[in-house]
């Protein structure tokens, strides 16, 4: 599957679109509210051929300056984009079904046209998900991973995330007033759960998660790396027309231990999981080995593993602390399970 085509004009010109998609009839444009943190923008396009037929898009529009995740990141180039026409990654719509036909990045602002795949998203509801359709997401993240496993060329993508940066991101550190779009809402949300859920912690746990990024990130940095999705929440994963598994919003790509993936995974679907997170984790294990063709030894495995919850309970648990400060039903369950893990992390 080709690479989608770079333009810097705007993806709604209408001599760009008659350029890419043929002799049109009309074109419909209509912005689409949704319920997203992050600052962008959406659009359903409507394209009609001479001949009748119709084609529907979707349009991701994104000022950088004024995303708070972008500016979090220091997000400059447009990662979303660039992971979509980076050369070095052109072998992740083999993996994952790419509906992304044409991007655009000019001065801060991005745009990604792509096909409608609003029919195929998984319905947004806090009930687990059909065991089929999670064990294909983890047997494709798995199969991501394997395929990017130590990578060389990753290294030289300086605007991917590292691993620091996944922890700095949503962590509990320098929440700074930020003065952008829309996106300044989420750090609220982060700013506020986190200052409902350090004066939960025991100090040991406080203590670890309030040392700087890099030096938790020092620790693991013998681990092997991979290219991570970063936001693998059931939200991004869609079901194509042609029956693949695609996986949208790259904006949190990142080079970083493979679990980061499947700790965010277990983290943010807490609610949509089939199973219990152990054995989520212990299927996403036996797929990556599949495809890997190798055991992964026991002791390198357990320090990926727990790599991988600490991460996701340094982008989530300010919304887990809150639920229990709030008292909100079940919270207790899945807060006790992340402080268990964070104890047994905290003694080493």
């Amino acid at each position: 599957m080709p690479q989608p085509l770079l333009f810097s004009q705007s993806l709604t010109d209408i001599a760009l679109l008659r350029s890419h998609f043929g002799e049109l009839n009309s074109i419909d444009i209509t912005p689409i509210e949704t319920g997203g943190y992050s600052g962008a923008r959406f659009s359903a396009i409507s394209l009609t051929r001479n001949t009748g037929a119709t084609e529907k898009l979707i349009l991701k529009e994104v000022d950088l300056a004024d995303d708070w995740f972008s500016h979090r990141t220091r997000d400059t180039t447009g990662r979303e984009a660039a992971v979509l026409v980076e050369p070095c990654l052109a072998e992740i719509p083999e993996i994952f079904h790419s509906p992304y036909k044409l991007i655009q990045i000019k001065h801060g602002r991005i745009g990604l046209l792509m096909d409608d795949l609003s029919s195929g998203l998984f319905p947004d509801e806090k009930k687990p998900l059909p065991l089929v359709d999670q064990n294909r997401m983890l047997d494709k993240l798995a199969q991501l991973h394997a395929h990017y496993w130590e990578n060389e060329q990753l290294r030289a993508l300086s605007w991917l995330h590292n691993a620091s940066d996944f922890i700095y991101l949503m962590g509990p550190l320098d929440h700074l007033p930020f003065e952008g779009g829309s996106a300044r809402n989420i750090q609220m949300h982060i700013k506020n759960g986190w200052e409902a859920t350090l004066p939960l912690l025991p100090s040991s746990i406080k203590e670890n998660l309030l040392k700087p990024p890099e030096e938790i990130a020092a620790g693991w940095s013998d681990l092997p790396r991979t290219l991570v999705h970063g936001d693998t929440k059931v939200a991004n994963f869609a079901k194509a027309g042609n029956g693949e598994l695609s996986l949208l919003d790259w904006a949190f790509a990142g080079h970083a231990p493979c679990t980061f993936d499947i700790g965010w995974f277990i983290a943010v679907n807490a609610s949509r999981l089939a199973e219990s997170k152990e054995t989520v984790l212990h299927k996403y294990r036996h797929f990556l080995q599949g495809h890997l063709g190798r055991r992964l030894d026991n002791g390198l495995w357990h320090r990926l593993e727990e790599a991988g919850v600490v991460c996701g309970a340094f982008m989530l648990l300010w919304s887990k602390g809150a639920a229990m400060a709030n008292a909100r039903e079940v919270a207790a369950t899945e807060w006790n399970w992340w402080l268990d893990r964070l104890e047994k992390w905290s003694r080493g």
